[in-house]
């Protein structure tokens, strides 16, 4: 095992090893606290401080988890963390996902980036620890109507490219499809996943607002 004493990781700096079975190290932070941090999260980067460093951006962002009740044990619930990364996807040029998202157009409704309460009120919590957020319509962006929870399995299967839909003997993507039939890809894939046939979901009318 490679030695990680006295090497730096963000705010940490490694001081000793705590459980050489579990790659477990003691580090301390840069404002004073100690805790114990797995190697792979350090390596990856995944930790970077004691903690410190995310109540820190929460303040700077104006958000008190304690007042707003979405905290358990002083951190932020896994939804707010949500909300966090998909802000910071679509505003953050420095972000390593910017640009898969803003720089292709993707955005965060107004109604969300500005009120993690607004976004908690439309998407309700997670079912489950394994969800995380999802679009419909990939190329639209965060915003009710548009996402829903789901796992990673759930997403894999309803990814565009996976969804390879046959009528009349063809073979298209749901997009193709969507495209072919003007309609929006989401309007397809809310009548697939209500259970309409491939037929009835392409061929009905689009009732239009």
């Amino acid at each position: 095992m490679n030695n990680l004493i006295g090497k730096r990781f963000g705010r940490l700096e490694v001081v000793a090893l705590v459980d050489a079975v579990q790659r477990r190290w003691l580090c301390r932070c840069d404002c004073g606290e100690t805790s114990i941090v797995s190697r792979g999260h350090l390596t990856s980067g995944g930790t970077r401080s004691c903690g410190c460093l995310q109540r820190e951006t929460m303040r700077h962002i104006g958000f008190d988890n304690e007042r707003h009740g979405h905290a358990r044990k002083g951190r932020p619930t896994s939804e707010y963390g949500t909300w966090i990364d998909i802000r910071r996807r679509c505003t953050n040029a420095a972000n390593a996902r910017y640009k898969d998202y803003r720089a292709r157009g993707i955005t965060v409704r107004a109604r969300w980036r500005e009120s993690f309460d607004n976004f908690l009120a439309d998407m309700g919590p997670k079912p489950g620890r394994e969800y995380t957020i999802e679009r419909i319509d990939s190329d639209r962006g965060y915003e009710p109507g548009n996402c829903r929870w789901a796992t990673r399995t759930e997403q894999a299967n309803n990814r565009r490219g996976n969804r390879i839909l046959e009528y009349g003997g063809v073979s298209k993507t749901m997009a193709e499809w969507a495209r072919a039939f003007g309609m929006d890809r989401s309007t397809l894939w809310h009548r697939l996943l209500a259970g309409w046939s491939v037929e009835r979901a392409l061929t009905e009318p689009v009732k239009r607002r």
